[in-house]
């Protein structure tokens, strides 16, 4: 039986948000937490404040997309506001991890919840 074209649409949006994250999870994943506070290139961010940022626009991902409650508000002044400083103390790497993987299950699980039509036609309170 053929998929509607909602359904379609639908399964390849949720197909590509999981492997973009089973990508950038990857990255993150095959460095140590050391190799984290380094400079990914001289004068340029760290690893560690990509990581925290990607969990801050995920988590802002909540609301937005009407399913509760951010998680973790505390990283926007470290992570979105201001630039990463070398000198500012960022949380531990291990707990950004744990922050990424948890911001990421709870959506994704939200989003396999979502009907076609709602993800289509952005019909979500």
């Amino acid at each position: 039986m053929e998929k509607a074209p909602d359904e379609l649409f639908a399964a390849t949006v949720l197909s590509n948000w999981e492997l973009a994250l089973k990508r950038i999870s990857t990255i993150f994943d095959r460095h140590t937490d050391a190799d984290l506070v380094r400079p990914i290139a001289p004068g340029k961010n760290r690893a560690l404040y990509l990581l925290g940022h990607l969990v801050a626009i995920h988590d802002n991902m909540v609301p937005l997309l009407g399913l509760g409650e951010r998680r973790y508000p505390q990283l926007d002044a470290l992570f979105l506001t201001n630039p990463d400083n070398p000198a500012a103390e960022l949380p531990p790497a291990s707990e950004l991890r744990k922050n990424w993987t948890s911001i990421n299950t709870f959506l994704t699980e939200r989003l396999r919840e979502w009907k076609p039509e709602e993800c289509c036609r952005n019909t979500r309170p």
